[in-house]
């Protein structure tokens, strides 16, 4: 199996989101920055076929043979394939039994 290379994506922004915060045991909501990122079609994919087949992403991620980590990056638009080819030979992975 030949090896697939994910590269990050920088953000495209921030956006206000709400989090509960622990400072030294004590817990208080507070307003943080969250990064945004672009749309991606490799995320759109992916998880579309995840989902149409049932997996988990840790069923997918090793039957793609990644990092859970790096397929969660993917679908979530913080990373993309290094080679479009990839992107083909992950959803076809994806289906191997």
């Amino acid at each position: 199996m030949s090896q697939m290379r994910v590269v990050p994506v920088s953000p495209i922004g921030t956006r206000a989101s709400t989090a509960l915060v622990n400072h030294g045991g004590h817990c208080r909501l507070e307003n943080i920055d969250v990064p945004v990122y672009p749309a991606s079609r490799h995320a759109m994919a992916v998880v579309m076929k995840r989902r149409s087949l049932g997996l988990s992403l840790r069923e997918a991620a090793a039957r793609i043979g990644l990092a859970p980590r790096d397929l969660s990056d993917i679908e979530h638009g913080r990373a993309v394939f290094e080679h479009d080819g990839d992107l083909n030979l992950a959803l076809l992975r994806m289906e191997d039994r």
